[in-house]
């Protein structure tokens, strides 16, 4: 199955445990084929760098960029 998933999920499936992060296990699983394009990737990463979401990625010991 393809699936479209927006920035914000994206966001709060990297983010956060919940449903959107299980969308991310089962593209991770395999069961699902995650689908995005260049402008989604773009958007992803600039929401990301902001501000509100540092001590998210610090807690997990992460950058943006990774």
């Amino acid at each position: 199955m393809r699936v479209v998933a927006d920035t914000n999920t994206l966001v709060s499936a990297y983010l956060w445990l919940g449903k959107p992060a299980e969308v991310i296990e089962l593209h991770a699983c395999g069961w699902i084929e995650l689908c995005t394009c260049a402008e989604q990737l773009r958007e992803f990463a600039e929401v990301l760098e902001r501000p509100k979401f540092r001590h998210r990625l610090a807690a997990g010991r992460l950058s943006p960029a990774e």
